[in-house]
């Protein structure tokens, strides 16, 4: 179905820009002095509706001004509205102007939707230009990993670093690249810079978990974890990476006192107590078990699917809470 919707989303991104460029030549200009730093404000603190009003009102009264056209585009992509975005963005490019703000964006949007080809062809236009920023290197590294050019894509996550050492951005996808590329110890060192500037990614740990883990390297991991979490103790992704580890180490009172932390900052977090079950299956305490699996179908009853699938969970099948509570949640 995502894919389908997907298409759907392109072909009207494509009838949108066929119908702009069979119209006569918009004539864009630079009349009424926009002056986008309000908007940008209002971007930067994720307020994107007061910021495309912003830009809307003075688009009222000089509708053709190319800079506030290009503003407005520029918020929409990174509200996520990419197609709207893209359209307007066309609208300039077909109509003359061409210059690096419009080509960067433009390759920026097509990454987003995962078009990296045209996303590609953008941005080997706009590195024409004399003097690149970080952002144009990123994007092209971007569109190089999406069409699985690792070697290459590396090479210009490489000049955003030169241009920008702590460029969360290069980091993020020289580590991904070095990861498809199994070089985990590499990869390693991209995402523990990028942790130490924004531990707050989700995916992170995800990637840097599975680099200890293929490096066979779980103390590793566990110092990791531990570094982050006494940056910062309400890091929820490092104390379930830190919980993962532990279980896989055979340590499950550790996992088990992560996943306590877990549900403490987050009381209805159904994922907690249906990993915390699993160990508290492997300590032989089945009823503390059912209890937490409670509480996990409770808050997200999609669990009891999992749950039943769970070898771990077997030895309860003859249970009579067990097959009530499982029963119960799956005739509702």
């Amino acid at each position: 179905m995502k894919y389908l919707v997907k298409s759907v989303m392109v072909g009207i991104l494509f009838i949108s820009m066929v119908l702009f460029s069979s119209c006569s030549m918009l004539k864009y200009n630079s009349i009424g002095n926009f002056n986008k730093v309000e908007a940008e404000k209002l971007y930067k603190e994720q307020k994107y509706d007061e910021a495309l009003k912003n830009v809307d009102d003075f688009l009222e009264k000089y509708p053709n001004n190319e800079k506030a056209i290009s503003e407005k585009a520029y918020i929409l992509i990174g509200s996520g509205k990419n197609e709207e975005g893209l359209v307007l963005l066309t609208g300039l490019y077909e109509n003359g102007v061409q210059n690096s703000t419009i080509l960067n964006n433009m390759s920026w949007a097509y990454n987003n939707l995962h078009m990296y080809t045209m996303a590609n062809k953008y941005i080997d236009i706009c590195l024409k230009s004399l003097n690149p920023t970080d952002k144009e290197y990123i994007n092209k590294g971007n569109a190089l990993h999406g069409l699985k050019k690792y070697d290459q894509a590396i090479g210009y996550y490489d000049k955003a670093l030169e241009k920008d050492p702590q460029s969360t951005l290069a980091l993020w996808g020289k580590g991904l690249c070095l990861y498809e590329m199994k070089d985990y110890k590499k990869c390693l060192v991209c995402f523990q810079k990028y942790a130490e500037q924004d531990g707050n990614n989700k995916s992170l740990n995800f990637y840097i978990k599975n680099s200890f883990i293929n490096l066979k390297d779980l103390d590793g991991a566990i110092n990791e974890f531990n570094k982050q979490i006494k940056k910062n103790p309400n890091n929820i992704s490092a104390y379930s990476s830190l919980a993962s580890i532990y279980e896989q180490k055979g340590e499950f009172q550790k996992t088990i006192d992560c996943y306590d932390y877990i549900i403490k900052k987050s009381p209805e977090n159904a994922d907690a107590y249906y990993n915390k079950s699993i160990s508290l299956m492997k300590l032989g305490r089945s009823d503390e078990a059912i209890g937490n699996l409670k509480l996990a179908i409770e808050y997200d009853d999609e669990y009891v699917y999992d749950i039943l699938d769970e070898p771990a969970f077997d030895s309860l099948k003859n249970n009579e809470k067990f097959n009530a509570l499982i029963k119960t949640k799956s005739t509702q």
